[in-house]
């Protein structure tokens, strides 16, 4: 099980998700549920340079992608970045990203391999 640490960056209402370690389907969907009904910002960071999610299919990212849509309106316009450092792991970001706009998630998603970039971009007033 993965160890997943919270912090909500300064007045600009960014929450990061720091996770490290063996990364299971139901953490994650727990961990969006958490936030979503008890410490909500308007962006969100997910960094998992740290995390081994190698075994995470893409069925459970399409269901991970499904239930956080089911949120999504409660963060419309709001941003999150995920932070990845492996290539497989990057193109299963990319696979989410894909998803959320097939599921018309309200919230725009960018991957990043720095997590300087990620938090610049969520930080930005821009679109995109």
């Amino acid at each position: 099980m993965a160890e997943i640490e919270k912090e909500v960056i300064g007045d600009k209402a960014v929450t990061v998700f720091k996770v490290k370690g063996k990364m299971l389907f139901d953490q994650v969907i727990d961990e969006i549920t958490q936030f979503y009904e008890k410490g909500l910002t308007q962006n969100t960071v997910w960094d998992f340079t740290g995390a081994d999610g190698g075994h995470i299919t893409s069925d459970e990212i399409q269901k991970i992608a499904f239930h956080a849509k089911g949120f999504g309106h409660l963060r419309e316009n709001g941003k999150t970045a995920f932070v990845i450092s492996s290539s497989l792991a990057y193109g299963l970001g990319r696979m989410y990203d894909s998803l959320a706009q097939v599921f018309n998630h309200p919230v725009r998603h960018g991957i990043f391999r720095s997590f300087d970039d990620a938090i610049l971009w969520v930080q930005s007033t821009e679109a995109n």
